[in-house]
């Protein structure tokens, strides 16, 4: 399991469908562009993070080409049922450190 005392978050690159257990809490998120891997944030791309009841607790819609995301929590959250599903994203690559 990653943590963010080993610097080694948690990585998604696929477009939709993942999802991760045992997540006791979440300190931060960057969705943001890779050139490398051809996975770019375009206008309109939307990124939604679920918990393990269905619940969207994390989400954005691109404003402009490379609009991602970053966000650190003001205090690390736990989400339900220790579940994280990313449900949509539209570009780019996720990283959530927990």
């Amino acid at each position: 399991m990653a943590n963010i005392t080993t610097g080694t978050p948690l990585f998604y690159d696929t477009t939709a469908g993942s999802s991760t257990s045992n997540v006791r809490m979440i300190y931060g998120i960057l969705w943001v562009s890779d050139d490398g891997i051809n996975k770019d944030i375009a206008t309109d791309d939307d990124l939604n993070i679920n918990d393990g009841n269905g619940n969207t607790f994390i989400g954005k819609r691109a404003k402009s080409a490379g609009d991602g995301l970053e966000f650190t929590l003001p205090y690390p959250i736990k989400p339900a049922g220790s579940v994280i599903e990313v449900t949509v994203m539209d570009g780019g690559v996720l990283y959530v450190f927990v």
